[in-house]
């Protein structure tokens, strides 16, 4: 006779929620089961041995955990969970892994700093702009384009800017102490990707230390506005998990936002253009005028009612759509692990690791990757 074991269906739902793109319990049954028989068993929370070992890799738990009766308890977030738009789901084991590997390498680069006499008192941007105080957007906006010395992409492509404005806004945040990590998957781990409906970025408000995390997995025009979004987070001084949308109630994210579409695109500006394009193809003669995505056009003419929320939502799922069928390979690895990681962050533990202030194999650990690896990133130039 052949082993069975037997599994809740409260955790075969559980399994096949946190599968990426979630699935049920019947395509769970589908996949694994070989035959009709194995289905049905399947079905009825009977399982093979075989099956067992599958469930417990693609759930990411001990084997032990199959045979609870309810799902375990996810940790609660560390961060404010701001997240209010209607599509936003249950913060997943991807994001809390995710959080953690965050929170793992902070604490090693502030002890780092410290050794090194490079730790701050404090950044004076963080929470400059606090809340309770009825801080102006454009006073806001008029200190973080000091403090970076950026201005909006319109004015700097007109200046000779080149390259992507994101990337530009990347090195500038990077360059005044924050850490900045741009990764849509759990560490380097590509068969875990992040869900953007779960959330789009995170924001740690650390006085020495502060952190934004932008979801690489949505659309490339998202992923500029949660930039500035997490960085307004830092300069009002409040952590948070955002998912931001033009429909945002919670007041810190509703002023996030404004900063965010002010920065990018002047509402003055877009007003006095709106009514000089056809509606036909307004949004893309306006994204071509203020160097940016269509999608922030869209919120900043929703803020300032030029444009509906529902137009909003249909443009930002058709763009992530298209970075779906568009996606391809994952770029330069040496490229691509230092934006992952913070470029800043990277840097310090390539230079540690070579300055024997660091074991490879901890380095390694650090960056997600082999100890010989750290040594490639050496060679690559990331330090």
């Amino acid at each position: 006779m052949s082993i069975e074991f037997q599994i809740s269906r409260a955790i075969l739902d559980w399994i096949a929620a946190q599968q990426v793109p979630k699935k049920n319990v019947d395509m769970l049954a589908q996949e694994l089961s070989r035959t009709e028989k194995e289905r049905a068993r399947f079905l009825q929370g009977f399982i093979t041995p075989t099956q067992a070992e599958k469930l417990a890799k693609m759930a990411d738990i001990p084997f032990g955990f199959l045979f609870l009766d309810k799902p375990p308890q996810l940790q609660s977030p560390a961060l404010p969970d701001f997240r209010t738009t209607q599509d936003a789901v249950p913060l997943s084991r991807n994001f809390f892994d995710t959080l953690a590997d965050i929170q793992t390498k902070v604490d090693w680069y502030r002890e780092y700093l410290a050794n090194i006499g490079a730790l701050p008192e404090y950044l004076p941007f963080v929470g400059k702009f606090p809340l309770q105080n009825n801080p102006s957007v454009e006073a806001v906006i008029a200190d973080m384009r000091s403090t970076l010395k950026v201005s909006n992409a319109a004015e700097w492509r007109n200046k000779g800017g080149n390259g992507s404005y994101f990337s530009h806004l990347y090195k500038q945040l990077e360059s005044v102490g924050i850490l900045v990590f741009n990764n849509g998957v759990v560490k380097n781990n590509n068969n875990r990707p992040l869900d953007v409906h779960e959330f789009r970025g995170f924001a740690i408000a650390d006085k020495q230390v502060p952190v934004i995390f932008v979801n690489n997995a949505d659309a490339k025009s998202a992923q500029l506005f949660t930039l500035l979004h997490e960085a307004t987070h830092i300069w009002i001084g409040e952590s948070a998990i955002s998912n931001p949308s033009p429909k945002e109630e919670q007041q810190a994210e509703r002023f996030c936002n404004r900063v965010a579409a002010e920065f990018l695109v002047p509402g003055e500006m877009l007003q006095h253009e709106w009514g000089k394009n056809d509606e036909a193809d307004r949004l893309d003669k306006l994204a071509s005028y203020f160097c940016v995505s269509k999608q922030v056009i869209a919120i900043k003419a929703v803020q300032l009612g030029l444009m509906s929320p529902s137009g909003w939502l249909e443009l930002r799922e058709a763009e992530l759509r298209d970075k779906r069928e568009n996606s391809g390979g994952g770029g330069n690895f040496y490229r691509v692990l230092p934006v992952r990681n913070s470029k800043r962050l990277t840097d310090a533990v390539v230079c540690a690791a070579m300055n024997n202030q660091l074991l490879l194999r901890d380095a390694g650990h650090l960056l997600n990757i082999q100890p010989a690896t750290v040594l490639s990133l050496y060679r690559e130039g990331s330090h």
